[in-house]
């Protein structure tokens, strides 16, 4: 039997010996395993936290040094998360702060890149957002070419190095004018290196354009009533020294003094139109409004020019259904009146022009407003004045004394409304009169009857 034995006991030791290996192989990998585990899950941990998830918390199995690298790893994931919600909060305060602002606020960095644009300073610059952010500032006028002066003051200023600077900018478009204060303060770290800047914006338009409108009322005021003084005197002379020596002379001088004081007359006339003209624009529209139709009033108005101008084709787009206006009847048809006549000046001497007038109901402000346009097939505005054109004696025209849209603005802002000119992409110009629809919750004096 020995030989049998032998086999036997060496199979049963090759058994035993790999029963040892397996046995030692499994220990090894379960005693790593136990070991890596609070690694791994580290690992894991801090690849969610790389992720933007802080609220990741591993469980804490040993007292050990592992242990302890897991409590600090669970205490400072909540550190964390704590400090972004602060700073989450903060940031939402301050973007609804930001939003809020009636001024705009632009921040750039050193490199004079932009990071922040308020909704206040997209609106008074006219651009989006996401055109913007992350751009240079100098890209601004590629933008839009009309802000090249506020980037050249901006930039200007910055290279003066003054940690706090003023300037007055004007922006001129297409369709407006606008003047805006530009404040701008450097920012510096705590090494005293400047790490950006932070320019803030405000539209001073209606406030200039207030004072100037005054300064021109008190001086259409004092010069009307300077002027109106003396005309009727001199008319009168000039017709009695005509009556007086007519007869007296002989026909060729009889005919130079009638030339001469007719003259004198066109003259007074012409000084009396343009009194008129001071005196409709330093008053105000002061007497009673009533509920009027747009569409009957404009109609009536264009009716009154188109015996005078045959060749020129009215052409209507009416919204039907259109809200009553409540208005001064007499001085609003005076701004139709001084709208179509220039859009009839300015059409082309042909068979072919065509002016369209245009009325709708619009959402202007949060509010309903009625949109009266009048367009023309002329030359248009010339660029130079476009942005100033209601300002007074601003004009193209020859024989214009640059006070009949001065006059439409006054009036139509007497009304809470706004007018607006620009040029037309393919010929022309229109003008844009909005005035808001009567609301009965704000004029209790408007009944239902009445509407």
């Amino acid at each position: 039997l020995r030989e049998k034995l032998k086999v036997s006991f060496a199979m049963t030791l090759t058994l035993v010996l790999l029963f040892s290996i397996v046995t030692s192989v499994w220990a090894a990998f379960y005693s790593a395993r136990r070991l890596s585990a609070p690694i791994r899950e580290l690992a894991e941990g801090t690849a969610a936290i790389a992720r933007g998830d802080y609220t990741k918390n591993l469980p804490v199995e040993s007292s050990d040094e592992i242990g302890f690298l897991v409590s600090s790893f669970n205490s400072m994931t909540t550190r964390i998360a704590k400090t972004r919600e602060e700073i989450e909060s903060q940031r939402e305060y301050l973007d609804t702060l930001l939003s809020q602002l009636s001024s705009g606020v632009i921040a750039l960095t050193a490199e004079k890149i932009i990071t922040t644009l308020n909704p206040s300073a997209r609106n008074l610059l006219g651009i989006q957002v996401s055109n913007c952010e992350g751009k240079n500032f100098t890209s601004l006028r590629s933008e839009r070419s009309d802000l090249g002066p506020i980037t050249e003051q901006v930039l200007h200023q910055m290279d003066k190095g003054k940690e706090y600077w003023q300037a007055q900018v004007v922006i001129l478009d297409s369709e407006s004018r606008k003047e805006l204060v530009c404040k701008g303060t450097t920012v510096k770290n705590s090494g005293g290196t400047i790490s950006g800047y932070v320019i803030v914006l405000e539209d001073i338009t209606a406030i200039v354009q207030g004072q100037r409108d005054a300064a021109w009322s008190e001086v259409a005021k004092r010069l009307a009533h300077e002027i109106k003084n003396p005309l009727t005197p001199i008319q009168l002379a000039t017709e009695r020294l005509r009556l007086k020596y007519l007869n007296k002379l002989g026909k060729e001088d009889g005919e130079l003094l009638v030339s001469l004081t007719d003259t004198i007359i066109e003259q007074v006339e012409a000084m009396k139109t343009m009194v008129n003209s001071f005196t409709d624009y330093a008053s105000s529209t002061q007497k009673q409004k009533n509920l009027t139709d747009t569409e009957k009033l404009l109609k009536g108005v264009v009716e009154l020019f188109r015996s005078t101008h045959p060749s020129v084709n009215f052409i209507y787009n009416i919204e039907p259904d259109l809200p009553k206006i409540l208005i001064n009847v007499t001085r609003i048809r005076q701004v139709f009146n001084n709208l179509v006549k220039n859009a009839l000046e300015a059409s082309p001497d042909d068979d072919k022009s065509n002016i369209i007038i245009s009325i709708r109901l619009v959402d202007y402000l949060n509010r309903e407003h009625v949109e009266i346009g009048i367009e023309d097939q002329g030359s248009g505005v010339p660029e130079k004045i476009l942005g100033s054109v209601f300002d007074p004696y601003v004009t193209s025209k020859t024989k214009g004394n640059g006070l009949g849209l001065a006059i439409v603005k006054k009036i139509i802002e007497e009304h809470d409304g706004m007018v607006t000119l620009r040029n037309k992409k393919e010929q022309g110009a229109i003008v844009l009169v909005r005035i808001p629809s009567p609301d009965i919750k704000e004029n209790p004096s408007i009944t239902l009857g009445s509407l």
